[in-house]
């Protein structure tokens, strides 16, 4: 779209918009940034919580997971209902190849994405790095898949509760996560540790 078409329907100019932004690639930056830092700061908060935590547990792998997806459904439900375009909207800038979006999401993203993977690899020993960054990116693509959907609809078409449905989605990200790397979530024997959020 123009930097004309967006700022007619916010309301603005175009001279405004370039005096703010320069930009239509630091416009959709700036938009992305005011969406992502809450959730990035709930996802750090969540993750050093379940960190303090210690102990030994298998399920520490599903209380890591829990802290990246748990904060995205909390913050939607503690803001403006969203609906179909926005949804569309967030699933095609994950999903968009274009290199300025591209560079967008790795700036906003890639520390966060790096830090779960870094307290993913240490729960889960013998794990590559490699193979913990794939089962990340897995995990994210099937959570991309799920906000491009009505939640709500999902949840009361499927006969279960928001929350029931947000468990779910962490158990099967997490069982996908240690299935990339090999590893048998329901054992004891994997050395993981920690507790479930």
């Amino acid at each position: 779209t123009s930097v004309r078409a967006v700022t007619q329907a916010a309301g603005t100019s175009v001279s405004a918009a370039n005096y703010h932004f320069g930009s239509k690639e630091e416009m959709l930056g700036a938009a992305i940034r005011m969406r992502a830092e809450p959730l990035n700061r709930r996802r750090l908060e969540a993750l050093e919580a379940v960190e303090r935590t210690g102990g030994e547990s298998p399920t520490r792998v599903e209380a890591i997971v829990g802290a990246f997806v748990r904060p995205v459904f909390e913050l939607r439900a503690a803001g403006v209902p969203e609906d179909a375009a926005y949804r569309g909207l967030a699933a095609r800038l994950y999903l968009d190849t274009q290199e300025s979006v591209a560079q967008i999401r790795r700036e906003i993203f890639e520390p966060v994405h790096d830090r779960f993977c870094e307290a993913l690899h240490e729960a889960i020993p013998g794990a590559s790095r490699s193979e913990i960054d794939l089962a990340l990116q897995l995990a994210v693509a099937v959570l991309v898949h799920l906000l491009s959907r009505d939640v709500s609809t999902l949840a009361t078409g499927g006969g279960m509760d928001p929350e029931e449905l947000v468990s779910r989605l962490v158990a099967f990200a997490a069982a996908g996560i240690c299935a990339v790397v090999r590893v048998d979530p329901s054992s004891e024997s994997n050395g993981a540790q920690g507790t479930a959020s």
